[in-house]
């Protein structure tokens, strides 16, 4: 069984590993950058330094497509591992509150309430205004699951955004 989630990324999405171990109560050692910043802080991890730097797209060989990331400062990753393993090892009751914290934190941001109640807000505000799809400029891709007879049909992905288990349409 781990005690800790490490990541030294440069960059990052969501990152979905990140956000199931912070589910299952495990605290992170990681930077609080790119879309990681939106439910990283120091209540559920132990926070490692980074610095923005400019950069080409990898895949680009004309190195035409600039873009940035984040370079790991190792002395800041070092200094966190050696402060969880304290924490693990002789302080558990900050372990207890950084697990608890990190599973609420994540009821609050990703649970399908949470993502469902956001997601109702953003449909509510229509097209041709302002925050809402294109208008936003962010394409407006639904995905609808087909019911069986006699039951609603369900939307189970607006720009990427899954309500697997959630049976109640979206009221827009």
């Amino acid at each position: 069984s781990t005690s800790y989630y490490i990541s030294a990324s440069h960059c990052e999405g969501l990152c979905l590993p990140l956000m199931e171990y912070l589910s299952c109560g495990k605290p992170a050692i990681t930077p609080s950058h790119t879309a990681m910043a939106d439910y990283i802080d120091e209540r559920v991890a132990f926070t490692v330094e980074a610095a923005m730097e400019n950069n080409v797209w990898p895949h680009d060989p004309r190195e035409k497509f600039q873009t940035s990331c984040y370079r790991i400062n190792w002395e800041s990753l070092m200094s966190a591992c050696r402060e969880s393993y304290r924490v693990a090892k002789e302080d558990p009751a900050r372990y207890s509150e950084l697990s608890n914290t990190a599973i609420e934190r994540m009821r609050a941001y990703s649970s399908i309430g949470s993502v469902r109640d956001r997601l109702r807000k953003f449909l509510r505000k229509g097209p041709g205004r302002a925050g809402f799809g294109a208008a936003a400029g962010f394409p407006l891709v639904a995905h609808v699951h087909p019911a069986p007879r006699g039951q609603k049909a369900r939307v189970i992905a607006v720009m990427g955004i899954r309500e697997a288990q959630d049976t109640a349409p979206v009221q827009g």
